[in-house]
C-alpha cells in the first residue's frame, strides 16, 4: 500500500479508480483527472494484483495513494476504498472511464455550498459501435431510483462521512452499486442534481455485457428494500427488458425515443 495523504488537510473530493490489467484504461482515467481545473481532490487507486505493468506505473505516480492486491471482484475492491476515503464527497471513477470536462470539480464545489448528501449529474456514454461517438444520457430524478439506476455509478459524488457507514453487498457481481445507491438515499435523501454531465462511461463494462443478470439481482433489491411484489418487479423488468433489446438490436431507435443526443466525441 502506498499512502501520500497522512497528515495533509481534508480535500474536496475522493476519486476512487478500481483497475485490474487495464493499464491503457488507468492511464485515460489519469489523464482526465489530471486535466481538471480543480486540484482539490485526492485519488485513490484499487488494484486487483494486475500483471500488466499497472503497479510500476502506479509507483511513479507520487500523488496517488494505491493498494494492489487480490480482492473479490470490482464491489470488494470499492469496499477497501471507503475507509481510506478523506475528501467531503467520494466519486467512483474507475479504469477506462473519465470525467467528462475539465471544470466538473468546480460546478459541483458550487454545490457543496447547500450540503446535499448525495450530488449528481448526467452522462456520457461512449457508443458501442462507435467509440469516437458518445451519446448524452440525462439522468432521471433521484427519486425514481425503485426503476433502476438513475445515472451512471461514475456521475455519483456520495458525501464520504455518510457513505462510510456503507459497504457494497458483494453478493451482487452487476447491481450492488444500484443497491448501495438505494440504501445510502433511504437513510440520506437530500441529493442535488446538476444538470451537466459528469463522466464519460467506457463502453463495455460489466454491467453492459451481463444486463440480464443485472435486472434479477434488481428485482431482488428492489424485494428487500422496497418491499415490491413479484408483479411490480416483473413490470419494470420487463420495462427494462424491452429497452435492453431495442438499444442492442436498433440503437437509433433506442436514443431516439429517451431523448439522448449522440455527438462526436471531440466536440463534448
Amino acid at each position: 500500500m502506498n499512502d501520500n495523504n497522512t497528515g495533509s488537510a481534508r480535500p474536496l473530493y475522493t476519486i476512487v479508480t478500481i483497475t485490474k490489467d487495464n493499464l491503457d484504461g488507468l492511464k485515460t482515467t489519469e489523464a482526465s483527472i489530471r486535466n481538471l481545473n480543480s486540484q482539490d481532490y485526492e485519488w485513490i487507486v484499487i488494484d486487483g494484483a494486475s500483471t500488466d505493468g499497472t503497479v510500476d506505473y502506479l509507483k511513479t505516480l507520487s500523488d496517488v495513494t494505491y493498494i494492489s492486491e487480490t480482492d473479490g471482484g470490482i464491489y470488494d475492491a470499492m469496499n477497501k476504498a471507503i475507509p481510506m476515503a478523506h475528501g467531503h464527497y467520494t466519486i467512483f471513477m474507475n479504469a477506462g472511464d473519465s470525467f467528462a470536462h475539465n471544470d466538473v470539480m468546480r460546478k459541483i464545489a458550487r454545490a457543496h455550498q447547500f450540503m446535499p448528501s448525495m450530488i449528481y449529474g448526467d452522462a456520457l456514454e461512449q457508443c458501442p459501435t462507435n467509440p469516437d461517438q458518445l451519446i448524452f444520457k440525462a439522468a432521471r430524478k433521484h427519486n425514481q431510483i425503485a426503476r433502476g439506476l438513475f445515472t451512471h455509478h461514475q456521475a455519483i459524488f456520495y458525501k464520504t462521512d455518510f457513505l462510510k457507514n456503507f459497504t457494497y453487498n458483494t453478493f451482487y457481481k452487476i447491481a450492488a452499486d444500484y443497491d448501495l445507491t438505494l440504501r445510502f438515499l433511504k437513510a440520506h435523501p437530500k441529493a442535488l442534481y446538476i444538470p451537466k454531465p459528469i463522466c464519460i462511461f467506457a463502453a463495455g463494462g460489466v454491467s453492459q455485457l451481463n444486463e440480464r443478470r443485472g435486472r434479477i439481482e434488481q428485482q431482488i433489491i428492489r424485494k428487500k428494500e422496497l418491499g415490491y411484489s413479484l408483479l411490480q418487479n416483473k413490470q419494470i423488468a420487463l420495462t427494462q427488458g424491452v429497452a435492453s433489446a431495442i438499444k442492442n438490436r436498433m440503437p437509433p431507435i433506442y436514443w431516439w425515443l429517451r431523448n439522448h443526443t449522440p455527438i462526436a466525441k471531440s466536440a463534448q
